[in-house]
């Protein structure tokens, strides 16, 4: 246990800034867009991974149907990271396939991405379209633009 916990030590060390600016990012985007996604608070539209984090939270509370709806692709991504602590922190081994196993995911996330904005979008969390966004407030005629094109 003490070794696992070593080599989580020093992963956390290792990328310490890099964390700090997701932080702070983080803080100040939600604290100023009430979003996370940037291409949501740019475009309004939704990204592939919007729902993800949620999902994965529902994942680890039992709400399986809630996480599937707000994005399946959240179970590859509970799948991955199981196998990657294991891999990498129980084991103590190098992670070698990683970029294919991200690579499928990356591929899975945008297929659903595609089905769901052709299939539910404007729809229900997080397949909506957030009105308030950078591109509006640039382009007051933004958001008329697309209710014409598009009808949201």
């Amino acid at each position: 246990m003490h070794l696992i916990l070593r080599r989580i030590a020093g992963n956390v060390k290792q990328y310490k800034w890099a964390a700090a600016a997701f932080l702070i990012y983080y803080f100040v985007v939600r604290s100023v867009f009430h979003a996370f996604c940037p291409l949501l608070i740019l475009t309004g539209f939704p990204c592939p991974g919007c729902g993800t984090t949620r999902a994965v939270i529902c994942i680890f509370t039992g709400q399986f149907v809630r996480a599937w709806n707000l994005n399946p692709c959240a179970y590859l991504w509970v799948i991955f990271l199981a196998w990657f602590c294991c891999r990498r922190y129980i084991m103590g081994k190098s992670v070698r396939g990683m970029t294919k196993w991200l690579a499928v995911i990356a591929a899975a996330m945008f297929a659903v991405y595609l089905y769901r904005m052709a299939t539910v979008f404007p729809g229900y969390p997080p397949m909506s379209f957030k009105r308030d966004n950078i591109l509006n407030r640039l382009l007051p005629f933004y958001n008329d633009l697309l209710r014409h094109l598009f009808g949201i």
